[in-house]
Parts: C-alpha cells; structure tokens; sequence
C-alpha cells in the first residue's frame, strides 16, 4: 500500500481534524478508487493508519468511484455502519469522446487502412511495464511472415532507459511504429480494434469509454488492484485478461486472434456499459448542497 494512508498527505489529516474541532459545521468529501488492494492487505493497513477512524470522523460523504456490483468494498472491507451510510457509488468515470473524423486522422497518421485491424499496447506511465512490451514483441517476432494486424506500441515516459531502447529497436526491426508518450490516447484508443495494457483505472475507463475491447496483462505487485479488478471486468464481459504469471507470446497470440475474430459478446457487453460517473457527482453534489442550507 501506499504510505499515505488513501493517498492523502500527512499534513491534511490535521487541517481536518482541526476544522472538526473548531468547526463542527464544516462538511468534506472523500472520493476514493473502488478497488484499493485486496481485502486482507487492505484491512491491515487501514487497521494500523487508524484509516477507519478518519473515514468515520472526518468526512461528510465519501463518493466511490465505481460500480458496487461489479466490486464491493464495503463488503470486501469490513466498513461500518457508520461509514457505510455516508458512502455513495457515482459508478466509473467517463472520458472525452473521440469523433469519427478524429478517429479517421489518427488512422490516416498511423497509416491503417480501412480494412487492417490495429492492436495498440501501452503500459500506462511504463515504469513496471517492459514485460507487457518484450512479451509482445516476441509474439510479433515469431510470425514467419506479417501478422494479419498492424501493432502501435506506447511505452510511457517513465520506463526504464535501457528497456524503452530495447523496445524501440526491435519496434524498428519489425517496421511497428513505438511512441514513449502520446498526447491524444483517447483518439488512438478509439482507432483500436483491441487495446493491451495492464488495466490502471484511468486506462480502463479510456479504453471502454472508446467502446474499444481492452486484453489486460495486469501486474499483482506491489499491489493486486489491477488484477481484483480484470477480473470483476472480465465477469461482465468488458475486458479480457492474462495473468501475470500466465503471459507468454503463444497466449497472448491465441487471445488476440481471439478477439479480433470474435469480438461480439465484449462489444455487445461494452454498448451496454455506461460511465455514469460525472452525471452522479454532479446530481450528489446538488443535494450535498442543499443538505448544507
């Protein structure tokens, strides 16, 4: 877990609990992720960072960013009564949404045809995710001729030098077009036929909010965050996934041509799934007002 207890910064806790007690008045809100870590990590830590005492006594309303069907946490862990009755699921949080005449420039810019598939890879920041890209690039190596998809790999700013060279170069000797930072995700992600990544919230909610179908390669370190909720996606049939220990260019071959060739259940899935989550702030924070007067 992170050493700040929800993320939050040391130094807020004692602003809060100053206004609590020289303002009783004073209302906040908490907006927290749906999935922090799985349950018994999360419990112990919140145990020891007397987390459940701030949810209890510092916060008005805490908004989950999520969908409690799809991930509990309020059952997963162990929130009171007490903390329960203030907390309020808004569901998953939507992103800009690309036009067809974006989505046709940025093909036009990568050079796809009408009628080629795209498979996009990214690794969100890149820090922990040069496995996702050597992987893929194997796969990509074995073929004995031209896969039957064009590939655009983004690695992120933040891996490592010495991995981001290797991947550029053996980008170069396939002719697979490899980018460290690309300022328009959500365009490229609209232009996928499937997106690889490791399923970060934020991604997640680009990738489906696209209506693109996402194969997640999900870390379980330091953290399972990634991998609880490929998972509780890949239940609805919004994403397919690969665990960690599981991932080798013959799955990963096998699960794209899969999805590229039967793309039906997730794309019908995908139409239905709706990212309701600015509409419900938006509608909570009016009657979060009106409590107030």
């Amino acid at each position: 877990m992170d050493k700040e207890p929800l993320g939050l910064k040391k130094e807020i806790l004692p602003t809060l609990q100053w206004l609590r007690r020289c303002r009783p008045d004073t209302r906040s809100i908490l907006g927290l992720r749906d999935i922090m870590d799985d349950a018994v990590t999360v419990k112990k830590d919140w145990k020891r960072k007397k987390v459940y005492e701030h949810l209890e006594n510092l916060y008005s309303e805490i908004w989950i960013y999520g969908i409690q069907d799809y991930y509990d946490p309020i059952n997963e862990y162990d929130i009171s009564p007490a903390i329960s009755q203030k907390m309020y699921f808004t569901g998953y949080i939507p992103r800009k949404i690309s036009s067809k005449e974006a989505v046709r420039n940025i093909k036009k810019e990568l050079r796809i045809k009408t009628a080629e598939k795209l498979v996009v890879v990214t690794t969100g920041g890149g820090g922990d995710g040069y496995k996702v890209m050597d992987t893929y690039l194997a796969m990509l190596e074995s073929f004995s001729h031209a896969p039957p998809f064009k590939s655009v790999l983004i690695t992120g700013p933040f891996m490592p030098k010495q991995g981001r060279r290797d991947v550029f170069k053996r980008a170069r000797r396939l002719g697979v077009r490899t980018y460290h930072f690309f300022r328009q995700m959500e365009k490229v992600f609209a232009a996928a036929d499937v997106v690889v990544s490791m399923g970060g919230y934020n991604t997640l909610c680009e990738i489906l909010g696209q209506g693109t179908i996402g194969l997640v390669i999900p870390r379980e370190t330091p953290r399972k965050e990634q991998m609880i909720r490929a998972r509780a996606f890949h239940r609805k049939h919004l994403v397919d996934y690969i665990p960690w220990a599981d991932y080798t260019p013959d799955l990963l071959r096998d699960k794209i041509y899969g999805l590229l060739e039967n793309p039906g259940p997730y794309r019908d899935a995908i139409s239905k799934f709706k990212l309701t989550g600015i509409e419900t702030m938006r509608r909570r924070l009016v009657k979060f007002r009106r409590k107030r007067a």
